[in-house]
């Protein structure tokens, strides 16, 4: 296009330029201004818009943890779904500005203001300036114009807008001719006077589309009577409403299978206590023949019962409040007061004192069954009242599993993570009242075999029930660590979290009633082998939640430093030594491993203590599968890494 020499400059400086002199024409010089970026500091709980993983789109979400360089954001789609995303595609939803698809059938020209974009680079996010300097050889046509007047010529006003002045730019010079610079100049010119003309001719184009479009809407068209719909057309609007209407009916009274799948559940657990109690009676112990259930309401309904249930859980209640015990902050934003000991010493005082001034302690034991159809409504009932409390409760304080828009699976997940109750967090409270219903129920056991035998005891009746006992008090002694427990921080308080908490004790004193009814003595040798085997199971129960609890709260904490981890996505590190370092879940390990020493003590006769300790024992794996499901979710990588290290789930070479 140009036969005359180009020369390009490069010049360091704190911005990118480039210089192209023409000998004889001009000195064009291209700056490109690199953008500064800024990591906007997020903290938990913002709401953000964050790009999805793999694709260019965004949406809203919550941070959920952070490090230095990446968000976990759980999105609000109907999964709840956490990603992983780095600091760049997180931005502040109040801040976000969505950009608008340029249209096919706009102009491309420039409005007046706008200044000239460029293609987006690697290393730069926009060119900030083209600059040009006139010299006194600069020509911008080939043929010089007259020294006469020139013709009057109508400009454009973008036309005016895309020529920049040629007396605001400095040049960088150089004197260092080069081929491929002369290619990359004359490129470059090329390129600039291309655009300049298509700018002027879409400037031009631009004001007569204007001229005609303003023409058009300016033209007042006579409003025409909508068109009538044909029969037809009204015989199909008819049918497509009756259509939705019965759909929509349908629905209403054939549930989901997901609802289905829930309400089977529910049935199983609510009844499975009852059953189990009704198969072992002081006559009979079997699993071969199903029990017989009792219909009338007596057997289930008693005035006393629901009086003993209600004054335990107020009595509990108020004994939480008093200002005693440690501090621990919670991660609901409540305060938990670790003040288990005092609703426990009070229980252990109550029951000789009740039987110094001779009230019928075991009355409890005569009522089991009516207390265990009372416990039964309670946990339906509470689990109703925190499904409607949960309505009304932020974004953050929702369980991401438990708002489908169902009402079964969300009332049996639970809608809200971790509800407060008069400033005393529920899950705690129900924690607290299995433990201290596992404790008192061993007691009464106990003084019940006491009175019966005229004063004897049995051994094997008192180690089992010590067992129990000894697992409530290590419960209530070491209830801080509940709060890092993955029962605590991820299982939603519905009505799972509330049958496990309140009718566990239900279940488990099977064990102490079995060894009551159809009492197996042991040696004492026997004794002392399942006491090891229990201690085992406590050490490492014991150890591994304590160990991990540590670790969590403060991974800085001497007992715990030198233990190896590993760094994840999500902002904390993951142990993969001591207990952890062994099998990927020795808590459950523990917990099954303590179970099986209460089974011993039933004998090799009854099927029934075992057939419980299967059930736990499936209990206990599908937990540890939903573990692992949502570790794999929230570490990623660094959670692969941890199972390539530690191979085993519970069982070293086995599983």
């Amino acid at each position: 296009m140009y036969d005359n020499s180009v020369e390009i400059i490069w010049q360091p400086c704190a911005k990118a330029s480039v210089s192209v002199r023409v000998s004889g024409l001009t000195d064009i010089s291209v700056c490109v201004f690199p953008q500064k970026f800024e990591m906007v500091l997020l903290k938990l709980n913002d709401r953000v818009m964050a790009k999805w993983p793999g694709s260019s789109l965004w949406f809203e979400g919550v941070i959920m943890d952070l490090n230095d360089i990446e968000y976990l954001v759980q999105f609000n789609d109907d999964g709840k779904s956490e990603y992983v995303i780095k600091h760049r595609d997180v931005k502040l939803f109040s801040s976000f500005h969505r950009s608008r698809s340029r249209s096919r059938g706009r102009s491309r020209s420039k409005s007046r203001g706008r200044g000239i974009r460029s293609q987006r680079k690697d290393d730069y996010n926009d060119i900030d300036a083209v600059e040009l300097k006139n010299q006194k050889e600069f020509v911008v046509n080939a043929t010089p114009e007259p020294e006469s007047k020139p013709k009057q010529k109508k400009e454009s006003p973008k036309l005016e807008s895309t020529f920049p002045s040629t007396e605001d730019v400095v040049v960088v010079r150089s004197s260092t001719p080069l081929r491929q610079s002369l290619r990359i100049a004359t490129s470059t010119i090329e390129k600039i006077t291309s655009t300049v003309e298509k700018n002027a001719v879409d400037g031009q184009a631009n004001q007569v589309n204007n001229v005609n479009a303003t023409k058009k809407i300016n033209e007042v068209e006579e409003p025409q009577p909508p068109a009538r719909p044909g029969i037809g057309a009204r015989i199909c609007t008819g049918t497509s409403c009756i259509g939705s209407c019965a759909k929509k009916g349908l629905l209403m009274v054939i549930p989901s299978f997901a609802t289905v799948k829930v309400a089977v559940i529910i049935v199983v657990l609510l009844t499975l206590p009852l059953v189990l109690n009704r198969m072992c009676t002081k006559n009979k112990c079997t699993i071969m023949e199903f029990p017989d259930i009792p219909v009338k309401l007596q057997h289930y309904y008693d005035l006393k019962a629901v009086a003993i249930v209600a004054g335990f859980l107020v009595a509990l209640l108020l004994l939480s409040l008093i200002p005693l015990g440690r501090k621990v902050d919670l991660p609901n934003g409540s305060v938990l007061r670790c003040n288990g000991y005092i609703p426990m010493l009070v229980a252990l005082a109550l029951v000789p004192a009740l039987m110094y001034f001779e009230v019928d302690v075991l009355v409890v034991y005569k009522l089991y069954q009516h207390l265990l159809a009372t416990v039964t409504v309670l946990s339906v009932v509470l689990a109703l009242l925190l499904y409607i409390k949960a309505r009304n409760i932020p974004k953050d304080a929702k369980n991401p599993t438990g708002n489908t828009g169902l009402f079964l699976p969300d009332l049996f997940t639970g809608r809200e993570l971790s509800p407060v109750i008069l400033g005393v967090d529920a899950k705690f409270l129900m924690f607290r009242a299995m433990a201290l219903m596992l404790l008192l129920f061993n007691v009464i056991v106990a003084i019940k075999d006491f009175d019966a035998n005229k004063g004897q005891y049995s051994p094997t009746l008192l180690v089992a029930c010590t067992f129990q006992i000894f697992v409530a008090v290590d419960t209530i002694w070491f209830e801080e660590s509940i709060s890092t427990m993955y029962e605590y921080n991820r299982v939603g308080c519905g009505l799972f979290t509330i049958i496990s908490s309140l009718m566990s004790p239900f279940y488990l004193v099977i064990y102490s009633r079995v060894v009551l009814n159809h009492r197996n003595e042991l040696e004492w040798y026997f004794l002392s082998l399942i006491a090891a085997v229990n201690l085992i199971g406590y050490t490492l129960s014991r150890g591994s939640y304590s160990q991990i609890h540590a670790f969590r709260k403060n991974p800085s904490d001497p007992a715990v430093a030198h233990l190896e981890s590993l760094p994840t996505s999500a902002g904390r590190r993951l142990l993969v030594s001591g207990w952890w370092g062994v099998v990927r879940h020795p808590n459950y390990l523990g917990s099954i491993i303590s179970f099986t020493s209460w089974t011993f003590l039933c004998g090799f006769n009854l099927a029934l203590p075992w057939l419980i300790l299967a059930l736990t024992c499936s209990a206990f794996i599908q937990r540890i599968y939903e573990v692992e499901k949502d570790c794999k979710r929230k570490y990623g990588t660094a959670w692969d890494s941890y199972t390539e290290r530690v191979k085993y789930r519970l069982i070293p070479k086995v599983f």
